[in-house]
């Protein structure tokens, strides 16, 4: 399936300017994706930054007081959202196996030693 740079740039809009989940979305490999965005930036097209936050979730601060109510440590709490690094693994997963060459599968040996085997 060929994407027209219409489906490419509806893409990024849906993912929020994400260029991995696009990517995928149209079925493209990383490095035609990217040079397809060049080549509408090149020709004038306005492409989508990402919009979605890179880092943790600020979610608070603790402090911890001494027996005179004295500050003594202060940190800051936070979190991952869960659905962005769900997305974020599965797409460098799948970044890789572009990448890893596909095996035969081997066939299983004849005969084994038990003794050798450990279940």
């Amino acid at each position: 399936m060929k994407a027209t740079d219409e489906q490419i740039l509806a893409a990024l809009r849906k993912h929020n300017g994400s260029r991995t989940l696009a990517a995928n979305e149209v079925g493209l490999t990383q490095r035609v994706f990217y040079a397809r965005l060049s080549r509408l930036k090149s020709g004038g097209q306005h492409v989508p930054q990402s919009l979605s936050p890179t880092g943790p979730i600020l979610t608070g601060t603790s402090t911890l007081y001494n027996e005179k109510g004295a500050q003594v440590l202060q940190w800051v709490k936070e979190k991952v959202d869960e659905k962005q690094q769900h997305a974020r693994i599965e797409a460098a997963a799948r970044a890789c196996a572009e990448r890893i060459q596909r095996v035969a599968p081997l066939k299983a040996p004849k005969a084994v030693n038990a003794d050798l085997c450990s279940l």
